[in-house]
């Protein structure tokens, strides 16, 4: 049986656990804005083109800092947008946007996308070519004709 002192400092160690994970957490979302950039050939510091935030609750996205974004369970929800051109179109469109939630597990990063996909990764470069890998298959949906 544990003493009130064990208690506690079980409590302190859990705790510091706690805000640890979701340090790193923001930590790996920051990285993962990089990456994408990277794989975009895009700047993600200075870039309009694309940017990693939250979708509202009326379905618009707004930029925001991976700190600001909305935790969920052991999950950080974002979204990412990419501007393909700056002359607004439907189809295709202009403007693509797919939201995620991100969380480490003891086998790796796991993402989900809003649709219920899960996926597993090691590597946060993996992580962020799978995310541009969708925008690509996003777009090329649009086409009227077969582009496989």
């Amino acid at each position: 049986m544990a003493t009130l002192g064990q208690l506690q400092m079980m409590y302190a160690e859990i705790a510091e656990q706690e805000k640890r994970y979701w340090s790193d957490l923001v930590q790996l979302v920051d990285d993962l804005r990089v990456r994408i950039g990277v794989a975009l050939g895009v700047n993600s510091n200075h870039s309009e083109l694309m940017a990693i935030g939250l979708v509202r609750g009326d379905g618009q996205f707004v930029k925001a800092a991976a700190s600001q974004l909305k935790r969920d369970k052991r999950e950080l929800e974002f979204a990412v947008q990419v501007i393909l051109s700056q002359q607004a179109s439907l189809l295709p469109p202009n403007v693509l946007v797919s939201q995620w939630s991100i969380k480490q597990t003891s086998a790796g990063i796991q993402l989900s996308n809003k649709d219920g996909g899960i996926s597993q990764f090691d590597d946060i470069k993996d992580v962020a070519a799978h995310i541009t890998d969708v925008f690509e298959l996003n777009i090329k949906s649009y086409s009227p004709y077969d582009t496989k």
